[in-house]
């Protein structure tokens, strides 16, 4: 599992403590519930479900019965992570990589939360890392990352690299197409941008962003005919947001 900058857009940040019930009159764990296995399961089952507070309550717990699981740490990590906790989600996954310095995903993900922190340097040593082990670097999330990592330094060529390698691994990772389309628009390559954002938006064809993004290159093309469908689309998802307005605009100076 690995996380995304357009995932992480959308945080919650919510902590359930577990009680301990350690006294001699409170209540009996049962056997399930001191299971290290079964309250991973059930972390991750949360996890996958979006209840992330509850994943890492399940996740912590699974750790108290063994805390030496690296693969365990890193689950929690990323349940911190996608919560917006980011001093505890490098904790997590410094730890996992304490266990197993070999772990791959681990490292990637403390490269992600780098990345969300703004810690460039240490977000590219980490992916870094990531991608020379001989398995993991056939992951496009690796390569992804390592591309909004270029793409925050201001280097959209070197961005688009690691989008194209991202993509070589996955021609369907669509999120790749986005942002490999904004570092094409930086660039002033409007024609590859469009092609991309196309690409996108036919994975994605509801979401107001690319379709503007689209838009705006057609539009700078000269090609007002094709645009003008996607910016009224964008009006129509978001009529009062930020997208619907600027499309607004746009379809004001279509002849």
């Amino acid at each position: 599992m690995s996380p995304t900058s357009r995932s992480l857009r959308k945080i919650a940040s919510v902590l359930s403590l577990l009680l301990l019930a350690a006294c001699a009159s409170g209540p009996k764990l049962s056997a399930s519930q001191k299971d290290p296995f079964y309250l991973y399961q059930m972390g991750i089952n949360h996890f996958q479900q979006g209840h992330l507070p509850e994943a890492e309550r399940f996740l912590k717990d699974s750790l108290r019965y063994d805390p030496k699981n690296a693969a365990t740490h890193n689950s929690l990590g990323l349940a911190q992570l996608l919560q917006g906790k980011f001093p505890e989600a490098e904790g997590s996954f410094k730890r996992a990589i304490e266990i197993n310095s070999s772990f791959a995903d681990a490292h990637n993900n403390l490269g992600v939360t780098y990345l969300q922190v703004g810690e460039l340097a240490k977000a590219s040593q980490e992916l870094g890392i990531a991608r020379q082990d001989t398995v993991y670097s056939t992951n496009p999330s690796v390569w992804f990352n390592l591309g909004l990592v270029e793409m925050r330094k201001g280097a959209p060529g070197e961005a688009v690299a690691f989008f194209n390698e991202a993509l070589a691994r996955d021609k369907d990772y669509a999120i790749a197409h986005f942002h490999r389309a904004q570092a094409y628009e930086k660039m002033g390559q409007e024609t590859q941008a469009a092609d991309d954002y196309k690409i996108y938006s036919a994975a994605r064809p509801d979401d107001p962003e690319a379709l503007f993004n689209l838009g705006r290159c057609l539009v700078n093309l000269k090609r007002g005919d094709e645009a003008r469908p996607l910016l009224e689309r964008v009006k129509f998802l978001t009529p009062s947001g930020p997208f619907g307005q600027e499309a607004a605009k746009l379809l004001a100076i279509l002849p």
